[in-house]
């Protein structure tokens, strides 16, 4: 017999498929719910709506995201942790490519996409407090400019987001030295410094 957070987790595991490979207006609840194997109105004890369940699906995977780049940062030198979290969060979507397609659709389709999305989001980039203090430190140095918290974050976000983008439809896999790169960028930025 299935309990209820073991059928709300197949539902979750049918839908991602689904909304991943036909997108969020040709998916149907009954798509989904032949996957999960479970009837129609099943789904909607779980959900109130196609959309509830979008909802839920990426909130599942972006806190599946944020969990897996805290444990991959946490044991790490303080000069190491931007870098394993741009390499965590590559491999996160690299292992999981629809979870890529469905955050993108959520964040251009979406009515609640700022405000719902942003927060898993900015957590997962301002969690590490050494990773914060790094950035003070450099700020206070004269190294990187002083700019929000949630610039810092749109920035990161958005490279990272065109590096898969690349990777996904681009056909050129992103290599160790691209990682470099953007690693060098978002500490040091692009303008180069004169001597004194």
């Amino acid at each position: 017999m299935s309990g209820k957070p073991e059928k709300k987790q197949r539902i979750l595991n049918a839908a991602l498929p689904v909304f991943a490979g036909k997108g969020y207006e040709k998916t149907t609840i009954d798509e989904i719910a032949h996957g999960a194997d479970v009837s129609k109105g099943t789904v909607y004890t779980y959900f109130r709506s196609k959309e509830d369940l979008f909802d839920q699906l990426v909130k599942f995977w972006l806190l599946k995201l944020q969990k897996t780049i805290k444990e991959k940062i946490e044991p790490c030198r303080l000069d190491q942790k931007l870098g394993v979290l741009i390499i965590s969060f590559i491999d996160f979507f690299r292992k999981n490519p629809g979870v890529f397609m469905i955050v993108e659709e959520y964040k251009l389709y979406s009515r609640r996409a700022t405000s719902s999305l942003n927060e898993p989001i900015n957590e997962l980039f301002m969690l590490d407090p050494e990773l914060l203090e790094i950035r003070q430190q450099e700020i206070r140095a004269g190294r990187i400019v002083d700019v929000s918290a949630e610039n810092n974050v749109l920035f990161i976000m958005s490279v990272l987001t065109a590096l898969l983008y690349r990777e996904f439809f681009g056909n050129r896999k992103i290599e160790a030295c691209d990682i470099e790169e953007i690693d060098l960028l978002l500490t040091h930025g692009l303008m180069k410094k004169k001597k004194v």
